[in-house]
């Protein structure tokens, strides 16, 4: 697919808009209007570690592809539209390398786009300039419409009994998570099993008000991640490999239930599933898969 074109400037209600997004406060991520190769900065930080003496977590990566993804898509739609004419309906995320002590940045090149979609490719970069992550985006125009649910979808009573279990490792993977992350709290863990509830708060919000989808992608990897740890007592390291998340419609003015399943281990390794449902409405938001190396 040919590429077309990167918007070498943005309209200035893009940029305020997208600044003023919690979600991207709370991280500290810094846009610049006028920089297409490096549209996006993020300063290095102890907290956005996945652990004491770790990497950049791969959920914060995965935000920065997808923002400098949705930035874009917009601005060659409407330039004078803002972030909330837009949704993603699906991301594909490859980690090429770990992001260690550093700033990373983001920038991402418009391949086509239609009236109702638009595909687009990100990447991310470290300080020496070597690629850590890519990421392909599909976008589409937000609707009106509400979602239709299906009678093949499963329902979060069937994933999740409510009940709150989390183990030894649990309760130290938990603290690690809480250190870090606000809103987002373990509430089940089990051999290839796990169930994080991620809190409707200003810090995990976007410009509609909905859950940003950053913060769904951070929620799904933990739960890959944490899923995988429970397999087995000997695994103490492990590390993203490819994230992949389908989004069916934005969470309104509820809590989110993130479920994270092991379906198979071919040598090391892992893959995991991911459902995103709604808290109080038992709706699934978007669902996905999550690939481990150990």
């Amino acid at each position: 697919m040919q590429m077309e074109r990167t918007s070498a400037g943005l309209p200035e209600l893009l940029a305020a808009t997208y600044a003023q997004e919690g979600w991207v406060r709370f991280l500290g991520i810094e846009l610049d209007p006028r920089e297409p190769a490096r549209r996006l900065r993020l300063a290095y930080d102890t907290r956005l570690l996945n652990a004491d003496g770790g990497v950049i977590h791969g959920g914060i990566l995965a935000t920065l592809l997808l923002d400098a993804a949705r930035i874009e898509t917009a601005a060659a739609w409407d330039p004078g539209a803002d972030l909330r004419s837009i949704r993603p309906l699906d991301g594909q995320i490859v980690y090429l390398r770990p992001a260690r002590e550093g700033d990373v940045t983001a920038s991402a090149q418009l391949m086509r786009a239609g009236r109702t979609l638009a595909f687009i490719a990100s990447e991310v970069r470290d300080v020496q300039g070597q690629l850590v992550a890519q990421g392909q985006w599909v976008f589409a125009h937000a609707g009106g419409e509400a979602p239709e649910a299906l009678p093949e979808a499963p329902d979060l009573a069937q994933v999740w009994n409510g009940e709150t279990d989390t183990g030894r490792m649990g309760a130290l993977l938990e603290a690690n998570m809480k250190k870090r992350l606000p809103g987002l709290s373990l509430r089940q863990m089990g051999p290839g099993r796990c169930v994080i509830e991620a809190s409707d708060i200003p810090e995990m919000r976007d410009s509609g008000g909905a859950l940003a989808a950053g913060a769904q992608l951070l929620a799904c990897d933990n739960v890959g991640v944490f899923a995988g740890f429970g397999l087995n007592a000997r695994i103490t390291r492990m590390s993203t490999a490819a994230l992949k998340l389908s989004f069916i419609a934005p969470p309104q003015d509820e809590p989110l239930i993130v479920v994270g399943r092991s379906l198979g281990k071919a040598g090391p390794l892992i893959s995991n599933q991911s459902l995103v449902y709604g808290r109080h409405s038992g709706r699934l938001y978007a669902f996905g898969t999550v690939t481990l190396a150990t």
